[in-house]
């Protein structure tokens, strides 16, 4: 028996940088930007005696580095903040050379998994007709509740010199191919052959179903294709250390943060959240924004809701949001889309004078009030601040990608967050902790050998889709404790924990602690907990149903995923090609003992219980 599963290819465009970055020529435009102040072209190409080719190449340079922006009705160009502190520092600059290239990568349609062409061996439906497969095999829909790609999901997949080139810009990946992978069962042995390695754990479920369904008799033992990624790894991860890493679990600790992060930002804040509330923008929130622009910061705004979600909600989002723009002291400096993301993700990213941080977690910090209603239980969530600059690189890239499509008319903004990654990726490949792809099913493997000194932690952000996969890894390779904390409830939720372990004839082997805690049920079925409940059981857990859970974490042995993605639910919001998630994985003991104490201090915390 032959199935098709379909899977799509990518053409990514990205550049890479190696040396340092300018040219002399830019450095002049610069400096006539900032000392003559509001320069239109006609005024620049006229004072530099430029051609007008040569000075647009170096102006879009320049605004594609942060260091100009386009100001005004007159289409004027002005210097930032960092071009400012560049001519006021007279550092005269050395060239970068910057390489343009063409990645590739496949996307499978059924799971969402991503990889490089390199990883898997597809084939084209033509083919397939001249080998007289296409018409006798069982061919799978393409799934149409799968995200759009942006960059942030692939730019660990495109090709460069680890040690000395960095990801400059990475454009939003174009759709170029519907091609097909091919998986042969064998009917008589129950063999499945061709699934991917770097897929498996993703598409065994769908063929093991259809096996089912087509050879009841059959026990499937599937193979794959070879592949340097074994399953349920990691390929990437960044190595790190515990201190780049703090842990918010508390309304007051992220109130705290946000303030603290628009009171010491130096030149840019992003805020994205997936709700926004009219109330909330225009109260205290609103002095801090007003601050932070007032001292050149340039602020940035994400939201991917209105709070309600209605047409009258979403209005007065917009009209406090542009009275906020009108109010400060610089108008091209606070930023915001004007129509909804359809984002889930929540992320708070700033410069300091220490570094480049970033916040990922499941608090909306565009909803949520500075002071909580009188009576309200306070909310359990979970945010991780990351102040490692490649972490920091891959969620700026992420940003850039919230503001490409369908904002397409913030581009210019993107661009400013494709630099800010390039540099923190530039300043991560310089640093001693450099790039490695441990095994990270192996503690003191690899990497390992050269971090003596450090703890063994590796760092990697996971994308939408991956979650899931992860998910699935995570628990059926744990084996010692499971812990899963999600806000929605969804039909999902039975899918995601099947995996479980059972226990029913020898209770006594049962090695595993396992902890489900949820909180609101998207469907008016008391059954589906009930049917949950039953699951966990069987496999020696408990589930509990907390009113104020909103923290959305997984712990597996030694493992952590923290995020914005409902574990136990699928795209709460019916939008799922704009419902961008973000979390952090992180492969470290401390942590991990560290998120299990607090998850197993919320399931006794207040709140119902066991159901």
């Amino acid at each position: 028996m032959d199935v098709l599963v379909p899977v799509d290819r990518y053409r990514v465009d990205y550049e890479v940088g190696s040396g340092s970055p300018f040219s002399e020529l830019d450095f002049i435009v610069l400096k006539a930007i900032t000392l003559e102040g509001n320069q239109d072209l006609e005024g620049l190409a006229s004072k530099l005696y430029l051609p007008k080719r040569l000075l647009i190449e170096s102006l879009v340079g320049l605004a594609r580095a942060g260091r100009i922006a386009i100001g005004g009705a007159g289409a004027s160009f002005v210097a930032t903040q960092q071009g400012i502190q560049a001519v006021k520092d007279d550092l005269l600059p050395t060239p970068e050379e910057i390489d343009y290239r063409r990645g590739y990568v496949l996307v499978d349609k059924l799971a969402g998994r991503i990889c490089s062409t390199r990883d898997v061996t597809y084939v084209t439906a033509r083919r397939l007709m001249d080998d007289g497969i296409w018409d006798r095999a069982i061919r799978l829909e393409r799934s149409p509740h799968l995200p759009r790609l942006d960059g942030g999901q692939v730019k660990h997949l495109l090709q460069r010199d680890k040690r000395k080139e960095w990801i400059r810009w990475v454009g939003d990946p174009l759709p170029q191919q519907q091609a097909w992978l091919h998986i042969h069962i064998d009917e008589v042995e129950g063999r499945a052959s061709g699934i991917p390695e770097i897929w498996r754990s993703g598409l065994t479920p769908y063929i093991e179903n259809i096996a089912r369904s087509k050879l009841p008799a059959c026990t499937l033992d599937a193979t794959g294709q070879s592949s340097k990624e074994s399953d349920g790894e990691i390929k990437f991860a960044w190595p790190a250390s515990l201190k780049d890493l703090k842990l918010i679990r508390t309304h007051s600790e992220h109130v705290e943060l946000l303030f603290t992060a628009l009171r010491e930002a130096k030149s840019q804040v992003l805020i994205a959240s997936a709700f926004a509330n009219a109330a909330v923008i225009s109260g205290e929130l609103a002095e801090s924004i007003k601050s932070a622009v007032s001292r050149g910061v340039r602020v940035d705004l994400l939201w991917g809701y209105s709070t309600g979600k209605t047409a009258d909600e979403q209005n007065r989002t917009l009209a406090a949001l542009k009275t906020l723009r009108k109010e400060c002291a610089g108008q091209d400096s606070l930023r915001f889309n004007d129509t909804p993301t359809g984002s889930h993700a929540k992320l708070l990213a700033w410069d300091d004078d220490v570094g480049f941080k970033v916040s990922i977690g499941s608090h909306n910090w565009l909803s949520k009030k500075i002071l909580p209603r009188d009576g309200e239980p306070p909310s359990a969530e979970l945010s991780i601040v990351c102040s490692h600059s490649g972490i920091a690189s891959e969620v700026c890239t992420t940003i850039a990608g919230l503001w490409s499509a369908p904002q397409s008319s913030y581009s210019s903004i993107s661009d400013l967050w494709h630099h800010t990654a390039a540099s923190l990726e530039r300043q991560t490949i310089t640093s001693p902790l450099s790039v490695g792809e441990p095994d990270l099913q192996n503690e003191g493997a690899s990497v390992c050998s050269y971090l003596e000194n450090i703890e063994n932690v590796y760092l990697r952000q996971v994308r939408d889709q991956e979650h899931e996969v992860l998910m699935r890894d995570l628990i059926l390779g744990a084996k010692n404790r499971i812990a899963i904390t999600s806000h929605k409830i969804g039909a999902k939720a039975k899918i995601r924990i099947e995996p479980l372990p059972i226990y029913l004839e020898t209770p006594l082997e049962k090695n595993l602690e396992i902890l489900v805690i949820g909180d609101e049920n998207l469907i008016e079925d008391p059954e589906i907990l009930k049917s949950i409940q039953k699951r966990v059981e069987l496999a020696g857990g408990k589930f509990f149903i907390k009113s104020s859970i909103h923290a959305k974490v997984i712990v597996a042995d030694d493992t952590v995923i923290i995020s914005s993605y409902n574990f136990l639910s699928a795209d709460p919001f019916s939008n799922a090609s704009d419902s961008r998630e973000v979390g952090l994985y992180i492969k470290s003991r401390e942590m991990a003992d560290i998120i299990w104490a607090w998850i197993v201090q919320e399931s006794v915390r207040g709140g119902s219980g066991p159901i």
